[in-house]
């Protein structure tokens, strides 16, 4: 009977500690890698709406190559996550759209602590 019980308790903590670890999800493992958030929402300028399919290209320096190259949802969102060991260092993202002014160079620094949100209002080309 002893037996049975310390089976239970032993299982019991073993099923807990495995959710547990499951709870965490992709933010504590993002924060132990040395990975950044930067949760992006675009939108037109004029009307405030929502701006699905904008180009997003991320690249390391000012003008540089880009390295990464993503579109914005439905929604005109995007979360972009630094690579591994990223958290502190200096990223420039363009965003582009064929009927919009490019927005190029704009600087963000991902943050091991929280999640940087940037809004990108793009303005309609004349």
């Amino acid at each position: 009977m002893k037996n049975t019980i310390k089976i239970t308790a032993i299982s019991t903590l073993l099923i807990i500690s495995c959710l547990l670890i499951g709870a965490c999800g992709g933010g504590a493992e993002q924060l132990v890698q040395g990975q950044g958030e930067v949760d992006i929402s675009t939108t037109d300028s004029t009307t405030k709406a929502a701006l699905p399919s904008v180009t997003i290209q991320v690249s390391t320096s000012s003008g540089g190559a880009p390295y990464e190259t993503d579109t914005t949802d439905a929604n005109g969102s995007y979360k972009w996550v630094s690579p591994t060991g990223g958290v502190g260092s200096n990223y420039f993202f363009t965003f582009s759209k064929v009927g919009y002014v490019t927005q190029a160079n704009i600087e963000e620094t991902p943050q091991a602590t929280s999640t940087i949100t940037l809004p990108v209002a793009m303005v309609p080309s004349s």
